[in-house]
């Protein structure tokens, strides 16, 4: 994107070590890098089809341009990881958890 070195990371590959992945996103985005991330059906074992992604309103085989990650206290024992992402194509909003709309905001 930009010429400058960059590092690739498949979700898959962390599974089942998901602080791990969080980890790097979080340390990048302290560092301020540029990051991106991707939704692929084809990719993951775990999403049976495109409809269950454009139900929460992603794209199948697109890109997003990841602008912050957080760990936000939800309540005294529950912290709930988010990532801010940014549809480049400037229309269809997630819908899911923690979207503008969610009542996990209540």
């Amino acid at each position: 994107m930009t010429g400058a070195p960059s590092n690739f990371f498949m979700h898959q590959y962390y599974e089942n070590k998901p602080d791990a992945l969080w980890k790097i996103i979080e340390n990048e985005d302290d560092r301020g890098h540029i990051m991106t991330t991707a939704v692929s059906s084809q990719g993951s074992l775990a999403i049976d089809s495109s409809m269950d992604m454009t139900k929460v309103g992603l794209v199948d085989a697109h890109a997003y341009s990841l602008i912050a990650a957080v760990e936000v206290n939800v309540n005294l024992v529950t912290k709930e990881k988010l990532v801010l992402v940014r549809n480049p194509w400037g229309f269809r909003e997630w819908n899911g958890d923690w979207s503008d709309s969610s009542q996990k905001w209540k």
